[in-house]
């Protein structure tokens, strides 16, 4: 999902407005009206998040906000039972909701096709995971508690402001950033779109491949460098605003109502203005500074990650890509017989999601037009 598209610019927070009362803001509306759940896989993002509803919930005398977690017992890299643990009990919550998952999330299993035949593509090709909390949330809030990685996707110079903010030592790997972050915009444009090598996608044909290279590094090679300015032009990439259409269009076809700070403006905007132009740090300090009287520090500090690429790819994924045509996809620009051999493959890539979802949806349409061709031919014969 690449390029921008126009949307409203930030509001410009309120003189004395704080991030609690923006957290305010978002959450009371949720767990005021109706059941909240909030999704919580145990990660720092999603703990963080479960943490500032729980204590919004609790400054107002309101019910506790639910956790809801998807418990994928077949993935082992993916499990984050201690993590989860901690955090409910370091919150005091009593309720908690789990879900186990088996092979459910594949990329093509019985959740995204639901999803895909309710709503068309969805993005990001992950989005589906949400379906099941969103039904357990019918008539209430999920506040979707993932994505916090996403404010810093488009703006690659903390290195560069950690120097400055005398947060970091200067580091020889640092020199050609700050040489680029010297270098007037239409030069560093220019020096990105030259420099850029093609697009790491195996399945993508050359010239396809070069033409999204040198859209990347276009915009790479014009984003702000200043945190702040960066910040308020995030809403503009496409990858954004399809994420919060795609995740709206899944809530709406459950009855329930979907929050996603990480991508609500009035968050945005308070986050560029206290962080100025120089931003946070890294996520540790982020998160220690908003929530670290609400979390264990061992959560704040932890740097493993869980790798959850397996869930997406299984039983499902392989019958698929097994049985495909291999039509349904712009051959000019994607090779489908790369796409089967990644998919039937070890070393998956769920970069290729949103294509194997499309033929999925072709194939589905196709067997759905040739069975009511069937029925029309059966119903004219019998009507002779």
């Amino acid at each position: 999902m690449l390029g921008t598209e126009p949307r409203d610019p930030l509001p410009k927070p309120p003189r004395g407005q704080t991030f609690q009362d923006v957290q305010d803001a978002m959450y009371l509306p949720a767990l005021s009206g109706g059941r909240c759940l909030v999704s919580f896989s145990g990660g720092r993002d999603s703990s963080f998040a479960l943490a500032s509803v729980t204590a919004a919930a609790r400054r107002h005398g309101l019910p506790d906000p639910v956790p809801i977690t998807l418990r994928v017992a077949s993935v082992p890299e993916a499990e984050e039972t201690f993590w989860q643990e901690e955090v409910i009990a370091h919150l005091g919550l009593e309720d908690w909701e789990r879900i186990e998952v088996h092979d459910e999330l594949n990329l093509v299993g019985p959740w995204a096709q639901t999803a895909l035949r309710r709503h068309g593509q969805l993005f990001p090709s992950s989005c589906f995971m949400l379906l099941p909390m969103l039904e357990r949330a019918e008539g209430g809030t999920l506040v979707v508690a993932q994505g916090a990685g996403e404010m810093d996707l488009y703006w690659r110079w903390r290195p560069v402001m950690d120097l400055l903010a005398l947060r970091t030592r200067p580091r020889r790997e640092n020199l050609k950033l700050m040489a680029l972050a010297l270098t007037p915009v239409p030069l560093r444009r220019k020096l990105m779109m030259k420099a850029a090598p093609p697009a790491p996608f195996p399945w993508v044909r050359g010239e396809a491949a070069l033409e999204i290279s040198r859209i990347f590094a276009s915009e790479v090679g014009t984003e702000p460098i200043p945190y702040s300015a960066a910040l308020r032009g995030l809403l503009r990439h496409r990858c954004m605003t399809g994420t919060i259409r795609s995740i709206d269009a899944l809530a709406g076809g459950t009855g329930a109502k979907a929050v996603l700070p990480v991508l609500d403006p009035r968050l945005l905007a308070m986050w560029a203005r206290e962080g100025g132009w120089k931003g946070f740090g890294d996520r540790t300090q982020s998160i220690r500074r908003l929530a670290g009287h609400l979390l264990p520090e061992s959560v704040i500090e932890r740097r493993d990650r869980t790798r959850i690429n397996r869930i997406f790819f299984g039983r499902h994924t392989r019958d698929f890509a097994e049985r495909w045509s291999g039509d349904g996809l712009d051959t000019s620009i994607v090779d489908p017989e790369v796409l089967r051999e990644i998919w039937l493959g070890e070393d998956h890539d769920w970069r290729t999601g949103l294509l194997m979802q499309a033929a999925w949806l072709h194939e589905e349409q196709q067997t759905t037009t040739n069975r009511r061709s069937s029925h029309g031919e059966q119903a004219a014969v019998a009507g002779a």
